[in-house]
């Protein structure tokens, strides 16, 4: 029997209801059963073999069920990377040193190998990587390793392959790439791990796994958590968080302006400083605090409305204020105009930067909150009150 009727079983199964078998004058039924070609046979016998057919249909199912289906796309086959030769230094984990010419192979079958013809010494060698302690060669995979002139692979115990070093510093971070200027569409199995000496050697597929990296210095891991971005896979993401923890000159890059803290306690805090945007929505942070990211010419800290009364940046004094709306705190300027308190805060409006840094400088990521029974509300006439508080602002830059 084919399995064209079997479908056709199926709907008639899914129409005709358990302990009502008179089923003439049903136009639904009656179409079904028209196209089958023993509905007749089926007319008399339907009530006794109604369970025979549901089991037959599940008995068909199953085998279907059970294989394991591949997916269009999930596997895909290694890409071919042709690979070039380049000049380099190795070191043997004989102690034996090399110069000259590398080329790297990888045989379908066997242990991938360099292909080196030294400066010194006529002919080639075929050196199994599994011999290099490791080896620095000409050229560099642009916006991807940190030297731009050359590429260092090393030989880490742990994972007993030669890995490529892509960022030096305190954190140090290898893949298991052997790019170098080769073009390729990506790399099958990709690996990247993060070694931090006398701390950890941790493979790294998301931003939280730098954890145990970064312990000792945790602002970074909270900025994460600030910013909505603990558990992102976003390799852009994770390797700006790492630099940023290398960096022993942070401000030329982040650009903080200077900032005094008055706390809650009473003390005051004297440095750099950045007010975190205000995500509204809820769609990027989870989180119902204000935040102000703090620098202090040696570390970082992050502070919330729970411990900041007021900040003072750039001429103007911010404090705390609850929009209940949605559960969020925002740090803002009060404003007060035609009698009423708001309060001005910058919306998240940059989702592509890791503190959602702004692109706007004109005002149109501000939003105005209006004070309401102790908390705040979106003004009802928001772009009115915008254009007169940039305006408030125009003319007090020109006194």
């Amino acid at each position: 029997m084919e399995r064209r009727y079997f479908s056709q079983i199926a709907a008639f199964l899914l129409i005709v209801k358990p302990g009502n078998w008179d089923f003439r004058g049903k136009i639904e039924t009656e179409k079904i059963l028209t196209n089958c070609y023993f509905c007749e046979v089926m007319n008399g016998i339907i009530k006794y073999f109604l369970l025979f057919f549901s089991v037959l249909l599940i008995c068909i199912s199953l085998p279907a069920q059970n294989k394991k289906i591949k997916p269009k796309g999930v596997k895909q086959k290694a890409p071919k990377i042709r690979f070039k030769k380049y000049k380099g230094k190795a070191l043997l984990k004989t102690g034996l040193k090399m110069e000259g010419q590398f080329k790297y192979k990888n045989p379908k079958n066997g242990v991938p190998y360099f292909l080196v013809k030294e400066s010194k010494y006529p002919g080639k060698k075929k050196i199994d990587i599994t011999m290099f302690d490791q080896i620095t060669l000409a050229g560099a995979e642009r916006g991807v390793v940190d030297r731009k002139d050359s590429t260092m692979f090393k030989w880490l115990d742990g994972f007993d392959d030669l890995y490529r070093q892509v960022r030096r510093g305190d954190i140090e971070v290898y893949d298991n790439s052997r790019v170098i200027a080769e073009k390729y569409k990506f790399i099958p199995g990709y690996v990247m791990v993060g070694h931090r000496k006398d701390y950890a050697t941790e493979i790294v597929s998301e931003l939280s796994d730098l954890q145990q990296l970064m312990k000792d210095r945790p602002y970074f891991l909270e900025s994460a958590k600030a910013t909505g971005k603990y558990e992102s896979r976003d390799l852009r993401v994770i390797i700006y968080l790492i630099d940023l923890f290398n960096d022993s000159n942070p401000m030329k890059n982040l650009k903080w302006q200077p900032v005094e803290v008055v706390q809650e306690s009473g003390g005051i805090m004297e440095g750099f400083g950045y007010i975190q945007p205000v995500d509204l929505r809820n769609e990027f942070t989870k989180s119902s605090d204000a935040y102000l990211h703090f620098y202090d010419g040696k570390q970082f800290q992050l502070l919330t409305q729970d411990e900041v009364k007021w900040i003072y940046q750039g001429g103007n004094k911010y404090v705390p204020g609850f929009y209940s709306m949605t559960d969020k705190h925002a740090f803002g300027i009060p404003w007060e105009y035609e009698g009423k308190q708001y309060l001005v805060s910058k919306k998240l409006s940059n989702t592509k930067s890791y503190f959602f840094v702004s692109r706007y400088t004109s005002g149109e990521d501000l939003v105005i909150l209006e004070e309401f029974h102790g908390s705040f509300k979106r003004a009802g006439n928001e772009p009115l009150l915008k254009a007169k508080y940039l305006m408030q602002e125009k003319d007090k830059k020109k006194k």
